[in-house]
C-alpha cells in the first residue's frame, strides 16, 4: 500500500483516476459518517440524512481537495487500468495557518461546488438547519481552540498555552471496515501530517516540529481517544456541542440538541 495526495492523481480525459479515487472516497465516507452523531444531530429524520450526506460529502471534497490524502492498495500506477484503483483509507488534513486554521472557502469556491443549490434540492428547512450547524460549529471551535471562554488552555511543550498557536485540522478520516485492524489507519495518519507539514515548509526534508503551529481534531466516540493519543494528540476541550432545533436564525429559541464531542490538538 502507499500514501498519496488525493490531488497528485490524473485527472484526464483518457486517465481519470482523480474522479475515481473521489468515488471511493465518497462511498467510504457516505457509509461511515450518515448516521454518526453529529449527523444525526443536523438532520434527525433518517431518510433526509440518507439523501443529503452523499451529496454534501462530494461538496467538502471537492473543496477540501488540495488537503485530501489516501492510502491505495498496491499495484496501480498512472498507465494501469482503473480498475486496479483500490482506496482503503482517508483522511483531510489541513496546515497550520497563521491565525487558525486555513481561511473558509472564497465565495467563488462555493459557487463551484453547488452548495448554493442546496435549498433547491433539499429543502429550504433542511438548508437553514445545516446554516445553523455551520455557526454553531463555528463559534464552538473559537472557544475551544482560540481560548475562549471554558477552553481548558491546554499548554505546549515549552509551557507557553498553545491557544496562540495557528492550527490546522484533521478530518474525515476513515478506514474500509474489511481492511482494519491492519496498521492502515496509523499508516495514514502519521504520513499525511508528514506530507502536511512538509507541504508548509516547502521541503520534504524539514523539521517535524510543530513549535510554529499545531493539529486539532474532534471526535464524538470516546474509543477513539487512545488511538489519537498514540500520536501525540491530548484532549483539549471536552464539552458538549449543542444546537438549537427548529430552523434556527441565530437569534436564539428553542430547545438545545447536543452531543458529546472532544476536540484533541497535537503540539509539541
Amino acid at each position: 500500500m502507499k500514501l498519496i495526495a488525493t490531488s497528485t492523481l490524473p485527472r484526464t480525459a483518457n486517465n481519470n483516476a482523480q474522479q475515481e479515487a473521489l468515488r471511493q472516497i465518497k462511498n467510504l465516507l457516505t457509509k461511515e459518517f450518515t448516521d454518526s452523531p453529529f449527523n444525526k444531530l443536523i438532520f434527525p429524520n433518517p431518510a433526509t440524512r440518507r439523501h443529503i450526506i452523499p451529496w454534501i460529502t462530494s461538496i467538502r471534497l471537492f473543496l477540501s481537495l488540495q488537503s485530501s490524502y489516501i492510502v491505495i492498495q498496491d499495484g496501480y500506477n498512472d498507465k494501469a487500468s482503473l480498475a486496479t484503483l483500490k482506496v482503503l483509507a482517508h483522511a483531510i488534513v489541513t496546515t497550520p495557518e497563521v491565525g487558525g486554521m486555513k481561511g473558509d472557502p472564497s465565495f467563488w469556491d462555493i459557487v463551484r461546488s453547488g452548495f448554493l443549490l442546496f435549498p433547491f434540492y433539499f429543502g429550504v428547512r433542511a438548508f437553514l438547519r445545516q446554516l445553523e450547524f455551520m455557526r454553531t460549529w463555528k463559534q464552538y471551535m473559537v472557544v475551544a481552540c482560540g481560548g475562549g471562554s471554558g477552553a481548558r488552555g491546554a499548554r505546549g511543550g515549552d509551557g507557553t498555552s498553545s491557544n496562540s498557536k495557528p492550527y490546522g485540522t484533521v478530518e474525515l478520516l476513515v478506514v474500509d471496515e474489511t481492511m482494519r485492524g491492519k496498521g492502515i489507519g496509523k499508516f495514514l495518519l502519521s504520513g499525511a501530517l508528514e506530507m502536511a507539514r512538509a507541504s508548509r515548509s516547502g521541503s520534504s526534508s524539514s523539521s517535524s516540529s510543530l513549535k510554529d503551529g499545531r493539529w486539532i481534531l474532534s471526535t464524538q466516540t470516546e474509543r477513539n481517544i487512545k488511538f489519537y493519543e498514540k500520536f501525540g494528540f491530548r484532549v483539549l476541550y471536552d464539552k458538549d456541542f449543542e444546537i438549537r432545533n427548529g430552523l434556527g436564525d441565530g437569534r436564539g429559541g428553542g430547545e438545545l440538541s447536543r452531543v458529546q464531542n472532544w476536540m484533541m490538538e497535537l503540539v509539541e
